[in-house]
């Protein structure tokens, strides 16, 4: 049986990831008994039109040197991650992919395609919002958000934001291993925020889950109606020691810029709790 594919962009331009994310990337591959695919980006950037202006600052020279430091940055990384995964069986491997800035998140996407989950650090970059909502949105394939906030991570309890729609029903759906080795999941259910179906869904997601052998509890969250609903989940994630939030990603768009809903803005916008991430 094939291991998990575990998609990792590594963005080196800026700040680049944090160190934080080789414990977060090693800590999930071990517990997925996943392969690891590290995507590094080097950053490339547009000519200047100005022949003055590449006389006076030798953009061409400024433009190796970024590329020269980036690509030592990642170097490091990488080898740092690939000893962590030494003598645990698994495959590492990676690829470079040279792009402007604002286009690594759809290039990411593309390559997610041929991978069962991407991992992705909200805290690399004032960029990294913007390139996960393109893999969540673009790759067809969950998103696993992470970030320096989080200490240690442990998904022992897993709480899921149900509400019956589509692609919360994703979700749970790509959420299945990490459900399977849970210790605790909860289904939480905002109310007073939209009109929730009148057939009990949470009953028949409970049911659904107990089917896989799953026991599942039901919590409602109240306040939806005064108070964003991203800050309602996480916060009742934290209340009850739940190290993974698993919610379906909502937004719309007919070309590429998507009109995001709340809780996915939210959640992109301020990661308190891992949260994995459907479309």
């Amino acid at each position: 049986m094939m291991a998990l594919q575990l998609l990792v962009p590594v963005i080196t331009y800026q700040a680049g990831n944090a160190d934080k994310l080789i414990d977060n990337v090693t800590g999930i591959a071990k517990y997925l008994a996943a392969d690891v695919h590290a995507l590094v980006h080097v950053p490339d950037f547009p000519p200047v039109a100005s022949a003055l202006g590449n006389m006076m600052l030798d953009v061409p020279s400024m433009v190796r040197d970024v590329k020269t430091d980036c690509r030592a940055r990642a170097r490091v990384l990488v080898e740092v991650i690939g000893q962590a995964l030494a003598g645990q069986k698994l495959q590492f491997r990676t690829t470079e992919v040279v792009c402007f800035p604002p286009e690594f998140g759809d290039v990411t996407a593309v390559h997610a395609r041929y991978h069962d989950l991407v991992v992705v650090d909200l805290d690399t970059s004032a960029s990294a919002p913007g390139a996960a909502e393109a893999i969540i949105f673009g790759s067809g394939k969950p998103t696993l958000l992470v970030s320096d906030k989080v200490e240690k991570i442990d998904f022992g309890h897993v709480m899921i934001a149900w509400d019956g729609t589509r692609a919360a029903s994703r979700a749970v759906t790509d959420a299945a291993h990490f459900l399977q080795r849970a210790t605790k999941v909860t289904v939480a259910t905002v109310t007073e925020e939209k009109q929730l179906p009148s057939d009990d869904p949470n009953a028949r997601l409970v049911d659904y889950l107990s089917r896989w052998g799953i026991p599942a509890q039901t919590i409602n969250v109240g306040g939806g109606r005064f108070n964003p609903v991203a800050k309602l989940l996480q916060d009742k994630a934290r209340e009850l020691g739940a190290g993974l939030l698993v919610m379906g990603g909502f937004g719309h768009s007919r070309v590429r810029d998507f009109v995001l809903g709340g809780a996915t803005n939210g959640i992109l916008k301020d990661l308190q709790v891992p949260a994995l991430l459907s479309h």
